[in-house]
């Protein structure tokens, strides 16, 4: 048996190893030495290099590409030399005994099986294209044929990316899987796939941006592989290797709620001048308590007079030179968002405007115009979020129904334990009323495109091992179903995923198809990734679905959400479970979400699932995935044990049940010393959503020591 705790260095080791023996780097490919008497099947992989000279060449030369000139055709045969390579590294593993060969333009080669990629070369190859129906630019088709007594396979992408993403299903077709990070988690198809006539495949993508909001250059090679591999194609323009993505079909984003204060800043000094600028324009600034602010404080504060035309056109050259020649240069996507939660000009122009989301879009529709000296294609992208959720109340200016904009919608402080639309849930209910007045109606005043922009790893629950696999299945489909066809989520983790590796597998599966059937999904991703423990792992996933659904009721009553430190569990006066789906009292359901004895019991099964499973494996592949799925499904053990630790002490103080309070508070000890060393796991995330240790990320430490000290001095 393995035993439980493994040294994950060393088993890391051995699987990179065992991985890149079976996947050697050089131009021909083989899976395995043939021997002197077996001539190995041919498989050559053709693509156009352009003016590369040759398929390696093109595949690599991202950084000699311009990806912002529309003029350029070097970005088809750099993605489309990439695929290839891709293609010849992972066949030699996928079809068995194989050499794989690499090809540039031109009739096809005399012998062997041959996959295409990309119309040019299928044109070059003398095959006349079959190009995907779909409009969307990652739309691919696999089509397949006899020519001359071998299997020739081509695959056209209505762009670029289309066919990345085509040479990708094409390598799911024979059983491989990228469902984790790096080339040591790449599964392999068991028995070995073939290359048919009959390989026939046409997708295009129900949301046509899939992908992660971030606003720091915290990725890695790994990452973005994946994200390409995967199909995920949002991610920053501050990472400092935006040729490398663009390459891979990632489309850049910037911005955010520091929109203000990098181009409005009050305190800034224009070259040339010796005053601020808000001393020589204060009325481009916030009016509040009968006088002009100069409010802007980083992402908070008060946020400027949106009615003054001039800061708005000032906002605009700012934003303009960014996407020019500065920061946001490589930006496809801005995020022209607001102050966080910030506060409104109260001046009589403004408060005539409307709304703070009516303001905001006359701000959008005015920046929006200006973009177009710009001289690329870039979205804006305005936030139906907080004091903006609500849609606007007055007629919107018929441009941002047009390309080049669109409003993501936020679904803040949602419950995962059910679907967004589900009626019966208190705290979805509303946010879901917002979203219908977004996307519902003929008559709203707003006929844009929308985007969902969601909080799986929101900041305060710190790269806990929260899935919800059914819930995301019901919502993706619920908002493809109302024309939504952009979604992001923020703070994704970008290393040490652990059980993150299967809730980022589901989710970028159904946002290529959120009609895929999720227990399907949730079968494959087992049987795939764990093999000999696929059982226990469905069942371990299964039980954490449950035992983290509620954790928004869970955290909101222990005082975590948000930026946390809330005391309420200290005040008598206040209710200890304010939202109405957890109690603590027992239920007959062990595996119920909506109790605190459910959590538990939940949590108890999950354990013995997963310490089956890892005891059922030999192999150093799943021993290692095994390993990092315990590791934070640990984490998340303790934080919720120390959370329900913690209310059941202050509803001993509340009911004067002293021995209760210290058992509590011994319970509560024991996790909070586990969490203090857990360091690495809570530094994976947006810095937001990351802390300092687990104890840290807890955000209730005040609570701890009021009722620790309590336990200690009671009487």
């Amino acid at each position: 048996m393995w035993p439980n705790r493994i040294n994950r260095g060393a088993v890391l080791a051995v699987a990179q190893c065992v991985f890149m023996l079976a996947v050697p780097r050089h131009v021909s490919w083989s899976s395995e030495d043939p021997g002197p008497m077996t001539s190995p099947r041919l498989v050559t992989v053709v693509a156009d290099a352009g003016r590369f000279g040759s398929v390696e060449h093109a595949a690599a030369a991202e950084d000699s590409v311009d990806w912002w000139d529309s003029r350029s055709e070097d970005d088809d045969a750099c993605t489309e030399s990439f695929a290839a390579i891709e293609l010849a590294r992972f066949l030699s593993v996928a079809l068995g005994p194989v050499r794989v060969s690499l090809a540039g333009l031109g009739p096809l080669p005399p012998e062997g099986q041959v996959v295409v990629v990309g119309g040019h070369a299928a044109e070059s190859a003398g095959i006349s294209r079959k190009r995907p129906t779909g409009g969307s630019p990652d739309a691919f088709k696999i089509s397949s044929s006899r020519r001359e007594g071998r299997t020739v396979v081509v695959i056209d992408g209505t762009t670029r990316t289309g066919t990345l993403a085509g040479a990708y299903a094409v390598l799911e077709e024979l059983g491989l899987r990228f469902f984790d990070l790096g080339d040591s988690n790449v599964v392999m198809a068991e028995p070995p796939g073939v290359l048919s006539s009959l390989l026939s495949r046409e997708e295009s993508p129900s949301f046509a941006t899939r992908g992660f909001w971030a606003w720091e250059p915290r990725g890695s090679t790994d990452f973005f592989l994946w994200m390409a591999r995967n199909r995920m194609n949002i991610w920053t323009a501050a990472e400092p290797r935006a040729a490398l993505l663009e390459k891979l079909g990632i489309r850049l984003t910037a911005g955010g709620h520091g929109i203000e204060s990098e181009f409005l800043n009050p305190d800034s000094i224009t070259p040339g001048e010796r005053r601020t600028r808000f001393a020589i324009h204060p009325e481009w600034y916030g009016f509040e308590n009968g006088k002009r602010v100069p409010g802007i404080s980083a992402e908070s504060g008060l946020n400027f007079c949106t009615s003054n035309h001039a800061a708005v056109a000032e906002l605009a050259r700012g934003l303009i030179a960014s996407l020019q020649t500065g920061a946001m240069r490589h930006a496809d996507i801005v995020q022209l968002w607001p102050l966080d939660g910030g506060r409104w000009c109260q001046c009589e122009s403004c408060r005539a405007i409307g709304s703070p989301q009516d303001r905001w879009l006359r701000v959008i529709a005015e920046v929006k115009r200006e973009l177009k000296t710009v001289g690329r294609p870039v979205t804006i992208v305005s936030p139906a979020y907080l004091e903006t959720a609500n849609p606007p109340e007055r007629a919107v200016d018929p441009d941002l129904g047009r390309t080049g904009s669109e409003v993501a919608f936020f679904p803040y402080f949602r419950c995962y334990a059910h679907p967004l639309s589900d009626p019966a849930c208190e705290v979805n209910a509303p946010i879901e009323e917002r979203l219908r007045g977004w996307s519902a109606g003929a008559k709203r005043p707003y006929q844009g495109e929308l985007a969902l922009g969601e909080y799986f790893n929101v900041s305060w629950t710190k790269s806990l091992p929260f899935v919800h696999p059914h819930v995301m299945a019901t919502d993706l489909r619920d908002w493809s179903a109302l024309g939504i066809h952009d979604f992001f989520t923020m703070h994704v983790p970008t290393r040490l995923w652990g059980t993150w590796t299967f809730e980022h597998a589901m989710l970028a599966r159904l946002l290529w198809n959120p009609r895929a059937n999720v227990d399907s999904l949730i079968s494959d991703f087992c049987a795939r990734e764990y093999g000999p423990a696929s059982e226990d792992m469905r069942a371990f996933y299964g039980y954490l679905e449950h035992a983290t659904a509620n954790l928004l009721a869970l955290q909101d009553a222990v005082g975590s959400v948000g930026f946390g430190e809330r005391q309420t569990l200290l005040d008598p006066s206040l209710p200890i479970f304010r939202i109405g789906h957890l109690s603590d009292a027992p239920l007959p359901v062990a595996d119920s979400s909506t109790s605190l004895a459910g959590i538990e019991a939940s949590l108890r099964a999950a354990r013995s699932a997963l310490d089956s499973g890892r005891s059922r494996t030999r192999d150093p592949r799943i021993a290692a995935r095994l390993y990092e799925v315990n590791a934070r499904f640990h984490y998340g053990e303790d934080m919720l044990t120390f959370w329900i630790a913690l209310i059941r002490a202050a509803e001993a103080v509340r009911e004067g049940r002293l021995a209760d309070l210290r058992a509590q508070v011994a319970v509560a000890d024991t996790a909070a010393a586990d969490l203090r060393e857990v360091t690495d796991l809570v530094q994976v995330a947006a810095s937001h959503a990351n802390a300092r240790d687990g104890f840290e990320a807890s955000r209730t430490t005040r609570v701890y020591r009021w009722l620790k000290a309590l336990a200690a001095t009671a009487r």
